[in-house]
């Protein structure tokens, strides 16, 4: 379940959406920290952890296959959600506000 959430229907919307973006279009992928190969230091929550893994592999991919267009996976932050908690020093409006800021800097 959590590959087809977090890696499969990505990938799966982005080639759908494909025909309608033009030159320079910004394909942003939300990823994790806990995807990162080199930064797991806690192990544990596999499913999670390969999923987005799998993600940033794919937003590789299709950077390489689309030069035309800007393709990056970003991390959220450690934001207060259900997975996140409350010690979390990020609410999900900040987090969002800080997203929408990247995605309109990118290049």
């Amino acid at each position: 379940h959590q590959y087809n959430v977090n890696a499969a229907s990505p990938l799966m919307v982005t080639q759908s959406l494909l025909p309608c973006l033009v030159s320079n279009a910004k394909i942003v992928n939300i990823t994790s920290m806990m995807g990162s190969i080199e930064d797991n230091k806690a192990g544990g929550k596999y499913a999670y952890r390969a999923s987005k893994a799998a993600l940033n592999a794919i937003t590789k991919s299709l950077a390489v296959d689309l030069p035309n267009m800007i393709v990056v996976s970003m991390h959220p932050g450690w934001v207060k959600t259900d997975m996140g908690g409350q010690n979390a020093p990020m609410t999900v409006f900040e987090s969002a506000t800080k997203i929408v800021g990247f995605v309109e800097a990118v290049q």
